[in-house]
């Protein structure tokens, strides 16, 4: 679990990502060490004054109260030396 801060459209407010970490890996271009994880969260839209219709018209649900949030991050180590990937 990782606690931080979320600001969505201008409203700060406290979050808990549910962390997997996926390990390290020595690979890629010059053989830097990576490592890699997965978070989620699902932020109440209210809690950020994100104005939203459960129930339009006919009675269909468009969107729900809760946003999901998934993030896949990919972290390498840099040193001076390591060179840069070319684009």
């Amino acid at each position: 679990m990782l606690q931080g801060s979320l600001t969505m459209h201008g409203v700060s407010r406290s979050v808990a990502l549910d962390t997997t970490y996926l390990g390290t890996v020595n690979g890629g271009y010059g053989q830097e060490s990576r490592c890699a994880a997965l978070a989620t969260a699902e932020p109440h839209r209210e809690d950020y004054t994100l104005n939203w219709r459960p129930m339009p018209a006919r009675g269909i649900t468009v969107v729900g109260p809760t946003v999901r949030l998934d993030l896949d991050v990919q972290a390498m180590h840099r040193t001076h030396d390591t060179p840069t990937p070319p684009r």
